[in-house]
């Protein structure tokens, strides 16, 4: 009876053990998944974040090519209502300057929107039938 009753103590030990055991297990492993899970929020609210900051920056964009439209719009009644060639000259100047940082901008809205700039224009060159780009060509 005594060797029965050793073997029912080692027996519960045992399980009691296995019970510690996977019940540790069973911790560890909820325990990463809320880790993981947490993680996982944390990346979609960084995501989320540079989303956000990116159409903030297009919105930004966006508003500076209206006060360019304004600004051209503007230069260009300038220069039809000029008294002078001086006046005229300062309209076209400023005219000029709205269009290079309109241009500057959809560039900007471009890059940040994933889209190719548009192909810079080439001069065209007067009197050469040679070939773009033709090593023996006394125009280039």
């Amino acid at each position: 009876m005594a060797v029965d009753a050793k073997r029912r103590h080692a027996r519960q030990a045992a399980l009691a053990l296995v019970a510690l055991v996977a019940l540790g297990a069973l911790g560890a492993g909820g325990a990463y998944a809320l880790r993981a899970r947490r993680q996982e929020a944390e990346a979609v609210a960084q995501k989320n974040a540079a989303v956000r900051a990116h159409q903030a920056s297009i919105d930004a964009l966006t508003r500076e090519l209206a006060s360019d439209d304004e600004a051209i719009a503007i230069a260009k009644r300038e220069i039809v209502s000029a008294a002078s060639e001086v006046a005229r000259a300062d309209a076209q100047a400023k005219l000029a300057r709205a269009e290079r940082d309109r241009r500057g901008r959809e560039l900007s809205l471009a890059a940040l929107q994933g889209l190719a700039a548009p192909p810079a224009r080439t001069p065209a060159r007067i009197g050469c039938s040679c070939d773009a780009g033709d090593p023996l060509c006394s125009m280039l």
